[in-house]
């Protein structure tokens, strides 16, 4: 069984399932009108969702380690093909941009309570600070963009994964061009997260 393996997939899917509550909890936030004020009261009803999901956690890794240790015996005799090398290249390229999701969207959430702090400002403060705001916004603009990215290719992606098996011309051109939505994607998150330290750490 391949260690590096099953421990990838564990934290992989542990943050699936955590960005995702961490999704909900926000959403009960705004429910109740606002995050801040709210976080005490939501806070145990994140943590109620951690450990409930944890003996989910625990089994899909445990199915992820034997299936990958059936694949892993049986490729002893069969060699990994093009199609196979280009798909775990695309997990790869995924798991990465996924493990900053959750950073991601605390990102959203203060640059978001930053400009709303700028057009709270008086008028002559305001307009100084006019540049800040424009940045501000297209910094969130890039953010939400890098989120909704994410989260529209990757259902796509991995709900139509026996897409053109029959075709394997045709399905080697479709992962590249997946391959390279997945990078794009991924870069967009990790510059979107750069900018924002960038913009809103310095002040």
């Amino acid at each position: 069984m391949n260690i590096r393996y099953c421990v990838q997939k564990l934290t992989f899917t542990r943050k699936h399932l955590l960005y995702f509550s961490y999704k909900k909890t926000g959403m009960l936030l705004q429910r109740l009108g606002g995050r801040d004020k709210s976080f005490h009261f939501a806070a145990p009803y994140l943590c109620i969702m951690k450990k409930r999901m944890l003996p989910v956690v625990i089994a899909i890794a445990v199915m992820a380690c034997n299936n990958n240790d059936h694949n892993t015996h049986g490729s002893n005799t069969t060699a990994q093909t093009p199609v196979d090398s280009l798909k775990k290249e695309i997990d790869d390229i995924h798991i990465v941009g996924m493990s900053k999701m959750a950073r991601l969207n605390q990102w959203q959430q203060r640059t978001q309570q930053f400009i709303d702090s700028l057009s709270n400002l008086p008028g002559q403060v305001k307009d100084a600070a006019r540049a800040l705001r424009s940045q501000a916004d297209t910094l969130l603009s890039e953010l939400n963009y890098a989120d909704y990215a994410m989260n529209t290719w990757m259902p796509e992606f991995y709900s139509h994964t026996d897409t053109l098996s029959d075709k394997p011309e045709q399905l080697l051109e479709y992962l590249k061009n997946e391959k390279d939505k997945a990078s794009k994607i991924t870069d967009a998150i990790l510059e979107g997260i750069k900018k924002a330290e960038q913009l809103l750490q310095e002040k």
